[in-house]
């Protein structure tokens, strides 16, 4: 991997580590004073919530930038890819910028729903030089279930006799997702060079 993945794949991983802290720290004690280190409801839950919400928001935001941006440094280049992470980064200040002025998430919500759809188009449209591409696809599907598992949280929840809740499940899909693309990452190798070891084993195996 070139320097420019590596360096992607670390700020996903910072990202995802912090707001994965921000779950622990609300579940080891929960109540409405923690509840936005952990969600982002379209309730502000006051001025003095609105703090640790930019905080999870700017995390997870940071996450996404950095993972569609190592998407693109793969598929299509270095520069762009580079490119892409600078304004996507620039685009998420604005958003936290925006939030905080006018207390409106929406900006928020609509740059973590956008992203990963644009990962997956990006995914579908450029080939892959590595194997193990298709989890990028089983990441995205993951994703846009545990976000439909938030919506349905109550329903869910009654559903199946108030064993497990959506919200629950959702933190579940979404634990999920990392570990889809650590796998990926471990597993993966270039197609040419594997492509290149089938012909010399083809070729040994003629040979004898």
């Amino acid at each position: 991997s070139s320097q420019a993945e590596i360096s992607t794949w670390i700020l996903f991983y910072a990202g995802i580590l912090g707001v994965a802290f921000g779950s622990v720290y609300y579940h080891m004690k929960p109540d409405n004073n923690r509840v936005l280190w952990d969600t982002l409801p379209v309730d502000s839950g006051g001025s003095t919530a609105r703090p640790a919400r930019a905080l999870v928001q700017a995390l997870m935001m940071v996450a996404y930038s950095s993972l569609f941006s190592s998407l693109v440094v793969e598929r299509i280049g270095q520069r762009i890819g580079l490119g892409c992470m600078c304004a996507l980064l620039f685009a998420a200040f604005t958003c936290i910028v925006y939030e905080r002025i006018y207390d409106d998430i929406r900006l928020c919500l609509m740059f973590q729903l956008i992203l990963p759809l644009a990962i997956a188009a990006v995914a579908y449209m450029y080939p892959s030089n590595y194997t193990h591409s298709t989890y990028w696809f089983s990441s995205i599907g993951i994703y846009l279930l545990a976000k439909l598992e938030a919506v349905s949280d109550k329903k869910l929840y009654r559903a199946n006799n108030y064993v497990i809740s959506g919200h629950s499940l959702e933190h579940v899909c979404l634990a999920l997702i990392p570990f889809l693309l650590s796998v990926m990452l471990i597993c993966r190798e270039r197609k040419f060079k594997r492509y290149l070891m089938m012909v010399i084993l083809d070729g040994l195996f003629s040979f004898m």
